[in-house]
């Protein structure tokens, strides 16, 4: 079976939203490698994402 996180990030108070998914992609990445398997996926910075986020008040450029 398969389980589904639904991606989220945790604010510095000095990255932007932008900052803050590439840092947690590096962070799936490096599990990955670790794990030698695709555990989790990169976060896509996409349309999809953007309404999202736009949505809840906020854009690639906010800082949280």
């Amino acid at each position: 079976s398969v389980l589904r996180n639904i991606p989220f990030v945790i604010g510095t108070g000095k990255d932007t939203l932008r900052k803050l998914i590439e840092k947690k992609n590096e962070k799936r990445i490096a599990l990955n490698k670790k794990k030698n398997q695709i555990i989790l996926r990169k976060i896509r910075i996409n349309k999809e994402l953007n309404e999202t986020i736009q949505k809840q008040g906020f854009n690639l450029k906010s800082i949280e």
